[in-house]
């Protein structure tokens, strides 16, 4: 990632290993991302990118939240877009966006949206954004970058991601007498006698994962960590990024 000229800049590179033996990568700069052959250059595909939020919002782009964001310039643009803003505890700067800035595309509501900041650094703290499904499914994804200090400047180096999925209904199907089984300490011991006969009559089969509380209700809740294994400051030349400046 870099930004060159007001503009930011992200470069992926895949490891052949993981891509069919190919040397490919993707460049974007927000508003068209090019794939090609890492190797010779030749593009493959140069895709539009469409934004799913209002351009208004672009003042919180800063860099994704790499580092320190400037939130003087945030309180000033929020205010002068009505938005709400507001100190909390802990020094903790929170921001919310409208469900209008936010431009749907896929069918689901978008209930509220929320964006914190950590006063103390001047850093981005947490992403929060609850969306209602078509089937009535509540999704709040929660998303916390992670810093690191790099001689006395914060650097992002991952982030901690949770999505709390609430179905709406429960599926149809399921009787009543199904034993439910919220965690490990509430599945009954049996007997290796027991355990034997029922291996005899196929009764019982193992299995690799237990999904434990109601089987009819699809509610989850999963977590995403995301951790880069090697960080560079101003380490990246601006001719990986040519494809798309003009070969510059």
């Amino acid at each position: 990632m870099k930004t060159i000229e007001g503009v930011q800049y992200v470069r992926l590179d895949f490891d052949p290993a993981l891509n069919e033996g190919r040397s490919r990568s993707i460049v974007s700069d927000n508003t068209e991302m090019v794939m090609f052959d890492t190797v010779t250059e030749a593009v493959e595909y140069r895709i539009p990118i469409t934004r799913d939020v209002s351009s208004d919002l672009s003042f919180l782009d800063a860099e994704s939240g790499i580092s320190r964001m400037d939130l003087a310039g945030i309180r000033s643009t929020a205010a002068r877009l009505y938005l709400d803003i507001a100190e909390e505890a802990d020094n903790r700067l929170s921001l919310k966006i409208p469900s209008s800035m936010i431009l749907n595309q896929s069918g689901n509501t978008r209930v509220s949206t929320k964006v914190s900041f950590d006063m103390s650094n001047d850093t981005l703290e947490e992403i929060e954004i609850v969306d209602r499904l078509e089937d009535g499914t509540v999704v709040t994804a929660t998303t916390q970058p992670v810093y690191k200090d790099f001689e006395g400047t914060p650097i992002k180096v991952g982030t901690v991601s949770i999505i709390d999925s609430k179905a709406a209904v429960l599926v149809d199907g399921f009787t009543g007498d199904v034993p439910i089984y919220e965690c490990p300490e509430d599945v009954p011991l049996i007997s290796q006698e027991t355990l034997g006969l029922m291996q005899s009559e196929g009764s019982i089969h193992p299995i690799d994962t237990m999904v434990f509380g109601n089987p009819a209700d699809l509610s989850y809740q999963a977590s995403i960590i995301e951790v880069y294994s090697d960080v560079g400051i101003n380490a990246t030349p601006d001719s990986l990024f040519k494809l798309l400046r003009g070969g510059n």
